[in-house]
């Protein structure tokens, strides 16, 4: 027995570890926090020319990045400056001319409307009075000259009663009847040629004028029905113009309110603290150098480019992937 103790393997003390094969990945250092700056104006659509370039690799919050030329910018936004000071001129001579068209329309409308209601005044009297008056009055008149030749027809027999029974010369009667009987005479030919007048006028000129009344009611129905409904359609068409040039008017106050504010593109500041990168943090390294390359004065940058990535040196992580067939060997620690 002591001898076989004397025979014991010696004891190894053992420490903890990962028992198995090891997993090697390969991955890359990414930061946690990074901020992308990249050049993104609202409206102004002219080029980016570097003036002023920031150096080293690290920068406080706040410190100046990039500067760029404002030539174009500033007459850019003049341009824009006069095309909305127009835009407001045409919106206030299209109110102007808005109003003073709806004035117009307004007395027209009246206009029409009075002539139409003459025209209506004017026939309703005609037929109503003035046609049954005017045929009163010719047969009147003509009722006048059929009792002045029957009272010349009288007077004529009495004149020839009288000189018959009274001593008168011969020549004086002749005289006093011939005339007598003239007068009566062209007074029967005044009478006819008046009865055939009246015929006439009963029969063509008072039709005439009934029927010119009766058009001139209804060209002044139809004058007044289509200013009614071409004033409607002008109306609306002015008001869809004055509507859009409203719409024009405040589409260019707010692209002229969105390239004032990107007077703040043209200064790039660092929005925090820390380490600074050419280009997106995503980039490899070809693609960085080539970001750096660029930031150079003098250079045009393309709209929508990441010039710089800003990030915490204490917010550095590690990205790596792990294969499906790998994963049940990963534990925490």
């Amino acid at each position: 027995f002591a001898e076989d103790e004397a025979k014991a393997p010696a004891t190894v003390k053992v420490e903890r570890a990962p028992f198995g094969k090891p997993l090697k990945l390969e991955g890359k250092l990414v930061p946690a926090k990074a901020h992308e700056i990249k050049l993104e104006p609202k409206r102004y659509s002219g080029d980016f020319v570097l003036a002023a370039v920031a150096e080293g690799d690290a920068t406080k919050e706040g410190d100046l990045l990039l500067r760029f030329e404002t030539e174009d910018y500033e007459t850019q936004k003049r341009r824009a400056a006069m095309d909305l000071e127009l835009a407001r001129l045409k919106l206030d001579d299209k109110e102007a001319g808005h109003a003073r068209k709806l004035r117009s329309w307004k007395l027209s409308d009246a206009e029409l409307r009075e002539k139409l209601r003459r025209a209506q005044d004017d026939l309703r009297y005609f037929v109503e009075v003035r046609r049954p008056q005017r045929i009163e009055e010719a047969e009147y008149g003509l009722e006048g000259r059929r009792d002045r030749i029957a009272d010349l027809k009288e007077e004529l027999g009495q004149l020839e009663k009288m000189y018959k029974e009274d001593d008168l010369t011969e020549e004086t009667e002749e005289i006093v009847l011939h005339r007598a009987r003239r007068g009566l005479k062209r007074t029967l030919r005044s009478l006819e040629f008046a009865i055939a007048k009246n015929k006439r006028w009963l029969n063509e000129t008072l039709g005439r004028e009934h029927r010119d009344l009766e058009v001139k009611l209804e060209t002044a129905k139809l004058a007044f029905e289509g200013n009614e409904a071409g004033a409607r359609t002008k109306k609306r068409e002015a008001e869809i113009s004055l509507e859009k040039a409203k719409m024009d008017l405040a589409k260019k106050e707010e692209s002229f309110s969105e390239l004032e504010a990107d007077a703040e593109v043209f200064e790039v500041r660092a929005p925090t603290g820390g380490r600074l990168l050419a280009g997106s943090w995503k980039q490899n390294g070809a693609a960085a150098r080539k970001a750096r390359e660029r930031l150079e004065v003098g250079e045009k940058l393309p709209k929508g480019a990441v010039l710089f990535t800003v990030f915490p040196d204490e917010s550095m992580r590690v990205e790596t992937a792990v294969a499906e067939k790998d994963l049940l060997r990963v534990r925490k620690g």
